[in-house]
């Protein structure tokens, strides 16, 4: 990327790295949480009780 700029080019990848891991950690914690609230097994019903029904 910077011709000459080792130092610069590690630090970039690292940034990249480090995004890149957050993307994919966030991504896998939203469907981790829409397996276990909203999924078969899920206990919705249990939690969000309605009264009257």
């Amino acid at each position: 990327m910077f011709n000459g700029k080792l130092i610069v080019n590690f630090i970039i990848g690292l940034l990249a790295v480090i995004g890149l891991l957050a993307v994919l950690g966030t991504g896998a914690m939203w469907a981790m949480h829409t397996g276990m609230m909203h999924g078969m097994l899920s206990c919705g019903g249990t939690m969000y009780q309605h009264p009257g029904f």
